[in-house]
C-alpha cells in the first residue's frame, strides 16, 4: 500500500495523513458523545483485508475503523478505564 499523502512543503519525507485522520476521528467521537452516541477506535484490523472489503481505491489506505452506538443503560466503563500512569511516566517536558 501507498504511504497516505499529505505531504509537508518543509520536507520531502513528512507526511501528516495519518495525524491529520486521527484528528478528525477524535473529533467524529466527541461530536458523537455530545448527541449521546457512544464509539470506538479499531486498531486491530488488518488494512489490506479491509481495503479489499470496501473496495478501496489504490490510493485510499484505512487507518481505524470506528464502531458508533447508543451505549446500553447499564454499560460501564471497562475495569482499567479509570487507571493512568503518572505524567512524569509519559510526558518530556524540552
Amino acid at each position: 500500500m501507498k504511504p497516505l499523502t499529505g505531504k509537508s512543503p518543509l520536507e520531502a519525507d513528512c507526511r501528516a495523513g495519518i495525524q491529520d485522520v486521527s484528528i478528525v476521528a477524535d473529533h467524529m467521537m466527541l461530536a458523537a458523545w455530545d448527541i449521546g452516541i457512544g464509539s470506538c477506535w479499531v486498531n486491530f484490523f488488518k488494512p489490506s483485508e479491509v481495503k479489499e472489503a470496501f473496495e478501496l481505491s489504490e490510493n485510499e489506505t484505512p487507518v481505524l475503523l470506528m464502531t458508533l452506538g447508543y451505549p446500553a443503560d447499564d454499560s460501564k466503563p471497562a475495569k482499567l478505564h479509570h487507571e493512568s500512569k503518572d505524567m512524569t511516566e509519559i510526558v518530556k517536558v524540552l
